[in-house]
């Protein structure tokens, strides 16, 4: 689940206290914390390939890519869930009698899938990336998607400001007071993925 926390400083205006230096206030934080469920997963997946020339192993490369577009819209998900981000093909050495010899080419690229997240889709994913064909390795993380994350920010700095107003209520309740008009608002934000 992802979390998002949110802090938020107001200042008020205290009505019934006075004093000749300055204006009366009080600083409250109102903090809110909205648990949610990501609607995307995303899965990264390294690829890795050997090759005595530099165009074999950029091939392998490719056909493992292909062969992993192919089984993904087998698996009824759309292809352009599909990208690379990062492909190189570099010499390879290894140490022979501690000198250094070039053993072809070795090629690396990183495939990232997005998609929404459910058990349908989840549960069809791992089966196709746990295909014999496709023994790569993988990591998975969620993710919250645009709107999800703007709407759960807002019901979160409303609940903080919330809270920041009632707490501020039982102190001046407590010091027979009255609460004014807010003079500042200062807010702070983050998300957290437990």
């Amino acid at each position: 689940k992802r979390l998002i926390l949110i802090n938020t400083l107001l200042i008020f205006l205290l009505s019934g206290f006075v004093s000749a230096q300055e204006t009366p206030n009080i600083k409250v934080i109102g903090e809110a914390t909205i648990k949610a469920v990501p609607e995307l997963m995303v899965f990264q997946i390294p690829l890795d390939a050997t090759n005595e020339s530099y165009e074999g192993c950029s091939e392998k490369l490719t056909a493992n890519y292909n062969a992993l577009e192919k089984a993904l819209t087998k698996a009824k998900f759309d292809s352009d869930i599909l990208r690379t981000s990062g492909f190189s093909v570099q010499e390879n050495y290894r140490y022979e009698n501690n000198k250094r010899v070039k053993d072809g080419y070795r090629g690396q690229m990183t495939l990232t899938i997005e998609t929404d997240y459910n058990d349908e889709s989840l549960n069809k994913m791992i089966k196709t990336l746990a295909s014999d064909a496709f023994n790569y390795g993988y990591s998975m993380s969620f993710k919250l998607t645009d709107d999800q994350e703007t709407e759960l920010t807002e019901e979160a700095l409303a609940q903080a400001v919330l809270d920041a107003k009632s707490k501020a209520n039982v102190m001046v309740k407590t010091l027979e007071l009255n609460l004014g008009n807010v003079l500042h608002i200062d807010q702070s934000g983050q998300v957290y993925s437990p």
